[in-house]
């Protein structure tokens, strides 16, 4: 039986990983996770240090973790189940992802999928956090209480905000040629050159 080209990619990427150890996956420091969360993820200011919380109860900020349960597994950073949400050496479940792929140092899968989770038990329950088992025991103390303990100290005088950067605009001209060069997010990007 022939392997379709991405079940070898993942499988090829899985056993480097293994062979490798600790290089495909990441402990994060607790500041580090939240200026991840903040700036890649663009996770909303008031569920930051939430999230961040979350991921230091579940998993101590650790992207390789597998934890054990009665009936299936959680995987990654934010634990997620492979009994309703991923599947385990497939691509399935309500995130439609392989749970594998919850386990390397890139989490934007592990966050897309907890937001599905969210969403979900937020229509359930009026609080989609409540999907973690730690959140109540750890994290529903309330947003000033949650950013004193988990975020304030990382992003300078006020972390409660989060600012989304203006766009701007910036033109090089140069004899012969336009540069148009647009920027937000905090990344600038490279749009569109005319040679005249």
């Amino acid at each position: 039986m022939k392997m379709p080209g991405s079940s070898r990619n993942v499988l090829l990427v899985l056993s480097i990983c293994t062979l490798l150890g600790s290089a495909c996956s990441k402990i994060y420091e607790r500041c580090e996770l939240a200026k991840e969360l903040r700036d890649r993820l663009r996770v909303p200011a008031e569920q930051l240090a939430t999230w961040v919380c979350i991921a230091e109860h579940e998993s101590r900020y650790n992207t390789s973790i597998i934890g054990t349960l009665a009936q299936g597994k959680d995987h990654g950073i934010f634990q997620i189940s492979d009994l309703y949400w991923c599947e385990t050496g497939d691509v399935g479940g309500a995130c439609g992802i392989d749970c594998n792929s919850l386990l390397d140092d890139d989490i934007r899968d592990d966050y897309v999928c907890a937001r599905r989770i969210y969403r979900a038990h937020q229509g359930l329950q009026g609080n989609g956090f409540r999907a973690w088992a730690v959140y109540q025991p750890h994290c529903s103390a309330g947003q000033a209480a949650n950013e004193a303990k988990y975020t304030n100290d990382c992003f300078g005088q006020d972390s409660s905000r989060v600012e989304e950067p203006a766009q701007r605009i910036q033109v090089d001209q140069q004899p012969g040629a336009l540069t148009l060069y647009f920027t937000g997010f905090g990344y600038p990007y490279y749009t569109y050159q005319n040679i005249f």
